[in-house]
């Protein structure tokens, strides 16, 4: 940046193609989402994971003190660069193989079911609601097998995967592309999902 032109219009947006534009400051916003806690880290991975968020900070400062961007909130909902729209649209019969009613009959609290699908749709203020009026994310719904928590923790863990390979430095040598930031915005939403459950709860090993 202090040595050579570039075009400073990138710093506004990154344009991958078409209709496809994320906010740089989004980036960096999933990040600090990410890396919030390296301590919960796996101890061989903690060193590299505060290297990254001490990194994502002196990004963050330069973008903010030096080039005067601005951080506007990340639209989980309404982008391009995620499939929440899939996800947000799923019907119950779409979530569980058995009625609400049944499901209900068999003990189950309505309002532990209503969070596992809020959960799902990444309804993050229906959740909110649920969890202040006493929702337990760490009950274990039998028909799925997992709670709340083990729920967010896979797809935390899956889309770890995917975009891990950028963040410990094995990245294949192709451009960064559409594909990956589009598993960033999904593993960042998935984080978030999860710190609000903490908010309300420890999660149960």
């Amino acid at each position: 940046m202090k040595t050579a032109d570039y075009d400073k219009s990138l710093f506004d947006n990154v344009c991958l193609k078409e209709r496809h534009l994320c906010p740089i400051n989004w980036i960096t916003q999933l990040w600090e989402i990410i890396l919030a806690e390296p301590e919960t880290w796996r101890k061989d991975c903690q060193e590299k994971v505060n290297k990254k968020k001490r990194d994502n900070q002196e990004i963050k400062k330069i973008l903010t003190d030096e080039l005067g961007v601005t951080f506007t909130p990340i639209e989980f909902k309404n982008n391009d660069l995620w499939i929440y729209d899939y996800f947000s649209d799923q019907q119950f019969d779409e979530m569980f193989d058995f009625p609400k009613e049944e499901m209900l009959s068999k003990g189950h609290k309505a309002i532990d079911i209503d969070l596992y699908c809020a959960i799902t749709r990444y309804d993050f203020e229906e959740t909110e609601k649920l969890l202040q009026s006493g929702a337990n994310p760490n009950y274990n719904i039998p028909e799925e097998s997992e709670c709340c928590f083990s729920f967010i923790e896979g797809r935390c863990a899956f889309y770890d995967l995917e975009i891990g390979n950028v963040l410990f430095g094995n990245h294949h040598e192709a451009a960064v592309d559409y594909r990956d930031l589009a598993n960033l915005m999904a593993w960042g939403i998935n984080e978030k999902m999860f710190n609000l459950l903490a908010k309300y709860a420890k999660p149960k090993r």
